[in-house]
């Protein structure tokens, strides 16, 4: 039950840049933060982010190997220094 409860806050200009430098994100196109304008607001955002149709929240449950190959990937070909 821990997925169903989470809160939604504002963050500011500079902790965006923050995560945009240090964060990769993986995202469910069912998922409820998609309804709510996700995709739309990460990529104006510009932030790192790949998007997985047909999956919803528990994405590292949905499509596990697929999940963990691009953890991978994104280790091996990327800097998060």
């Amino acid at each position: 039950m821990a997925m169903k409860y989470h809160s939604i806050s504002s963050l500011s200009e500079k902790e965006i840049e923050l995560l945009r430098t240090k964060a990769f994100f993986l995202v469910g196109l069912e998922d409820p933060f998609e309804k709510l304008g996700g995709e739309a607001i990460l990529r104006e955002k510009k932030m790192r982010v790949k998007f997985f149709e047909g999956v919803g929240h528990g994405i590292n449950h949905e499509i596990a190997e697929q999940i963990n190959q691009e953890i991978i990937h994104i280790i091996e070909k990327n800097s998060f220094t």
